[in-house]
């Protein structure tokens, strides 16, 4: 989501990565290919109105749908298998949400 990604850069970090989301009005998943095991800096954002539960690789995390971009703490990813990003507890009206990565 370009929310994100705009929110991570106007902050001046370092981006890794392609930013990734999807429905938040559903339990929707995307996994990336962030290296397990590391620290990454998390920039998140969500639309529609309401609030969302999101799951960042076991990390939860309650995001206000406001359309703004927040920074969210440093996340140290799992050391195994790929880390997954999902939507634990969907918004009630359309939504869709966004994360973006930067070196921490």
């Amino acid at each position: 989501m370009d929310i994100a990604s705009t929110t991570l850069t106007a902050t001046g970090a370092t981006p890794l990565g392609a930013a990734v989301g999807g429905d938040g009005q559903s339990e929707s998943s995307v996994s990336t290919t962030l290296p397990a095991g590391g620290t990454v800096g998390v920039f998140a954002a969500c639309t529609g109105g309401g609030s969302i539960g999101l799951d960042l690789a076991g990390t939860a995390q309650t995001l206000d749908c406001d359309g703004r971009g927040h920074q969210i703490d440093d996340l140290v990813l799992p050391n195994d298998g790929v880390p997954v990003f999902r939507v634990a507890e969907p918004s009630d009206g359309s939504s869709a949400w966004g994360v973006a990565f930067a070196r921490p």
